[in-house]
C-alpha cells in the first residue's frame, strides 16, 4: 500500500475550507464572499496596474485593461479587493479565477429577484440591498429632516382659540391660518445591512474614467460582463441611501468586480441566418473587404480618402470612427458605389435587398422593431430589443456625409441603418436605406424607409 503524504492531504483539506468560506449559496447561485484581488489573468499574464490618474487615463483611451487600488492606497485591497476597468473584465485570457466567472447581468437579475427586488426597474429597492451589504464597514447618512406644514396644536386646525371667558381670539402661532411651519432634525441612520443572504457587500467605491476616486465607505458597485452599448457596460450599484439597481457606466471606470462559482454557461450563439416569414436573413453585418470575384474594396481611412471615393463615384469601406474593433461586432460601413458595385458585394449565394424586402420584413413584424433588434447593446433603459425573430440588429450607427459639407460618424449606440439595392426615383444621387431610430419626441422606436446620398456609409445586411 502507498504511503499518504499528510501534509499535502492537510494542506489540500485547508484550502478546501478556506474557499469554501469565501463562497455563500444565494438560490441557485452560489457567489464569492469577497471582491477579486487578482493581478494576473487566468492565463498567468499580467493585468497592468494603473498607479496614476494619467495611466488610468491613458489604458481607457486606449481600451487595454488596468487595475488600481482605491486612493491608490494597498492597504484598501484586504477590504475592498482591487478596481477594474471594463477591458479588463472582457478580456479574453479570463479576469476570473479558474472555476468562477464575471456575471452576466441576467445573474445579477436573478440574485437580485431571488431576494425580493425587481432589478430591472429604474428605481433603487432598499430590501435587497439590506440583505446583500455587510453588517459594518457602511457609513452614516441623514434621513428626514427640513420644513413641513402642520396645523397648529394650539387652535387645533381652526386658526382661532378661546380665551378665559370663551370667546375665540387669534392664535398668535398661526395667526388665524391654522398651518404653522413646523422644522425637524435631520436623523442620522447607518448604511450598514443585515447580510441575510451572506453576499457581504462592502462600500467599495469606484473610479471614474477621468481617475478621481469617490464613493468609499458609500456605495458598493460591481461589473456585468454584459455590455450595454459601444461605450458603457452594465454594473449592479449599492447607494448608501437609495438601495440597489442597475445602471451602467462608461467602460474607463474603476468598478469591484465579485465572482459567481462555475465556468460561464451564459454563452449566446448566434446563428449565421434566420428565417423571417418567407425570407432568409443574415444574422450580422456584412464584413467583407473584398467584391465576390476577390477585387479588393478600397478602404477610406480618413475623412479625405471617404469624400474623394465619393465624388469620383468609386466603392468604398470604413470602420466607424476608422477602429476596426467596431468591424468584428458591427461589420463595416460602405458607401452604396460599393453596394452597386458590378462585381457582387454580397458573398455567394446571397443578395443586396431591395427597398420592397426591406418593407416586407417590416410588416412581418408589424413595424414592431423590437422584435428586430438585439438584447443588448443600444443606449440607455428601455431601448434594448427582444430579438424574437433571431435577426439580431445591433446599432452600428453611420457616416455622414451630405454631398462633402459635413463628413462625420453619427449615432453607433443608437441606430441602425442599412442600404437597399433600390435607387431613389426622383434623385439619381440617393438610394433607399432602412433605418431603426427613436424620435426624439417619442418613447418608442421606428422603422423608416427613407432616402440617403449614395456618399455616405452605411451598414449591409444581406438576404438569400
Amino acid at each position: 500500500m502507498k504511503k499518504i503524504n499528510l501534509t499535502l492531504l492537510f494542506a489540500i483539506i485547508i484550502f478546501s475550507n478556506l474557499f469554501a468560506q469565501n463562497e455563500v449559496k444565494i438560490g441557485e447561485q452560489i457567489w464569492m464572499t469577497k471582491n477579486l484581488d487578482v493581478d494576473k489573468f487566468r492565463n498567468g499574464d499580467p493585468i497592468p496596474q494603473a498607479k496614476t490618474a494619467e495611466e488610468w487615463k491613458l489604458a481607457g483611451k486606449n481600451h487595454k485593461p488596468a487595475w488600481c487600488y482605491y486612493n491608490n492606497d494597498p492597504n484598501n485591497a484586504s477590504k475592498y479587493g482591487k478596481l477594474y476597468n471594463w477591458y479588463a473584465v472582457n478580456d479574453k485570457r479570463g479576469l476570473a479565477p479558474l472555476g468562477c466567472h464575471v456575471p452576466h447581468d441576467s445573474e445579477w437579475k436573478e440574485l437580485v429577484n431571488f431576494l425580493g427586488g425587481h432589478y430591472e426597474k429604474e428605481e433603487s429597492e432598499i430590501e435587497p440591498a439590506n440583505k446583500i451589504k455587510s453588517k459594518n464597514g457602511w457609513g452614516v447618512f441623514k434621513s428626514g429632516g427640513g420644513t413641513d406644514l402642520e396645523y397648529c396644536s394650539r387652535c387645533s386646525g381652526m386658526g382661532k382659540e378661546p380665551d378665559e371667558n370663551g370667546r375665540y381670539i387669534t392664535c398668535s402661532a398661526c395667526n388665524g391660518k391654522g398651518l404653522v411651519n413646523v422644522n425637524y432634525a435631520a436623523e442620522n441612520k447607518s448604511g450598514n445591512g443585515d447580510n441575510n443572504s451572506g453576499f457581504s457587500g462592502l462600500p467599495g467605491g469606484f473610479r471614474g474614467q477621468d481617475g478621481k476616486f469617490g464613493g468609499v465607505a458609500e456605495s458598493s458597485n460591481w461589473w456585468s460582463s454584459s455590455e450595454n452599448y459601444t461605450l458603457g457596460s452594465w454594473f449592479c450599484v449599492i447607494d448608501i441611501k437609495k438601495g440597489i439597481r442597475k445602471t451602467y457606466a462608461y467602460k474607463e471606470s474603476g468598478i469591484s468586480v465579485r465572482c459567481i462559482i462555475g465556468e460561464d454557461l451564459v454563452q449566446e450563439i448566434i446563428p449565421n441566418e434566420v428565417i423571417i416569414g418567407n425570407q432568409t436573413w443574415m444574422t450580422h453585418n456584412l464584413n467583407v473587404e473584398k467584391f465576390r470575384n476577390g477585387d479588393p474594396i478600397p478602404q477610406a481611412k480618413t475623412a479625405e480618402e471617404w469624400k474623394k471615393a465619393g465624388n469620383n463615384k468609386q466603392p468604398a469601406w470604413c470602420y466607424y470612427e476608422n477602429d476596426k474593433e467596431n468591424g468584428f461586432k458591427y461589420g463595416k460601413l460602405y458607401n452604396w458605389y460599393a453596394v452597386n458595385d458590378s462585381r457582387g458585394l454580397a458573398p455567394i449565394g446571397w443578395r443586396i435587398p431591395s427597398d420592397s424586402e426591406w418593407i416586407q420584413l417590416a410588416n412581418f413584424v408589424n413595424y414592431d422593431v423590437s422584435k428586430l433588434k438585439s438584447k443588448s447593446g443600444w443606449f440607455g433603459f428601455g431601448n434594448n430589443g427582444n430579438d424574437e425573430t433571431g435577426f439580431s440588429a445591433l446599432p452600428a450607427g453611420f457616416r455622414e456625409d451630405y454631398f462633402g459639407e459635413e463628413i462625420k460618424f453619427s449615432e453607433q449606440s443608437s441606430q441602425s441603418c442599412w442600404w437597399s439595392s433600390s435607387l431613389y426615383k426622383r434623385n439619381a444621387d440617393f438610394a433607399m436605406s432602412n433605418i431603426f431610430y427613436k424620435p426624439s419626441n417619442e418613447d418608442n422606436f421606428k422603422i423608416w424607409h427613407k432616402k440617403n446620398p449614395k456618399l455616405e456609409g452605411l451598414s449591409v445586411r444581406c438576404i438569400k
